[in-house]
């Protein structure tokens, strides 16, 4: 599981045995995001009403009836929340993942061009 180099060539370089090497990629799958495309997703600025564990005093939200329930944290551009009022809607290029030991969220890359809706 090497990408196709060979390291044999390489001077003092020791190949991990099977066991170690099968170790190594079950962490990496595990620990992995979740393999998802990015899609379009409308969300929407707002104030939440518990802000145990968030940051910042405004966040973002998928929008009431499509695919992601309202509940769903979005990692976004700072941009939206700053620079916009509170109930702005955005159009977005999202993918749902998660980080090891954390729960499912949305993730846009922060310098993707952004449409705003309302």
């Amino acid at each position: 599981m090497d990408g196709g180099r060979d390291f044999g060539a390489v001077e003092g370089f020791v190949a991990p045995s099977a066991e170690v090497e099968s170790q190594v990629w079950r962490i990496r799958l595990t620990s992995m995001a979740k393999p998802t495309l990015y899609e379009s997703v409308i969300v929407e600025s707002y104030l939440p009403t518990k802000t145990a564990g968030l940051h910042g005093k405004v966040h973002i939200r998928p929008v009431a009836g499509q695919q992601y329930p309202q509940t769903l944290h979005v990692e976004c551009s700072k941009s939206l929340t700053r620079d916009y009022p509170v109930g702005t809607r955005f159009r977005i290029q999202a993918k749902l993942t998660d980080r090891e030991g954390g729960g499912q969220f949305l993730y846009s890359y922060f310098g993707w061009p952004v449409e705003v809706l309302e």
